[in-house]
């Protein structure tokens, strides 16, 4: 299982919220996704992927992700988000297929790139305790989370089926 984050999840603290003590097993790599780009949500907090022919959005290919954690990355991103299948190029410039997690329908964005960096200078100050509170509502209903949709669910069926998943 390969997932490519693109935005928050890039940055250790989050990863450790969201994945628990989980996180520091995880296999993560730079690498670049083909076909998009990475700009700032209208409000500036969270990065939003933005289809553009020939563009390359900066991330991290994960690897070692099990079914628990899947559940809550789900909650993590919420309803509006799913699964799709897309070519990444890893830091050894193969290319390679990786699940992206992409909001359902067209989500606005301003024109400028959203950064790593800046938004860990500038907003994780005052995203990280609206997030503990928000992963401590998964920890109180887990897998029974409203956030994972069923659209979500039945792909966690499927790739736990396949045996794409670590457990």
């Amino acid at each position: 299982m390969r997932l490519f984050f693109y935005g928050t999840l890039r940055d250790p603290d989050v990863r450790r919220l969201v994945f628990g003590g989980r996180a520091d097993g995880l296999i993560a790599r730079p690498a670049l996704l083909l076909g998009f780009r990475t700009c700032s949500a209208p409000f500036g907090q969270f990065p939003v992927l933005m289809r553009r022919t020939g563009a390359r959005a900066r991330g991290e290919l994960v690897e070692g992700l099990g079914y628990g954690d899947l559940l809550r990355l789900f909650h993590f991103e919420g309803p509006d988000y799913l699964p799709s299948n897309h070519l990444a190029i890893d830091d050894q410039r193969r290319r390679l297929s990786a699940w992206v997690l992409l909001p359902e329908g067209a989500q606005p964005a301003s024109a400028g790139t959203w950064r790593l960096r800046q938004w860990q200078l500038y907003r994780k100050p005052r995203v990280m305790p609206r997030l503990q509170v928000w992963m401590r509502e998964y920890e109180r209903f887990q897998d029974h989370s409203v956030e994972i949709t069923w659209p979500a669910r039945r792909q966690l069926k499927v790739w736990r089926e396949s045996g794409e998943l670590a457990e």
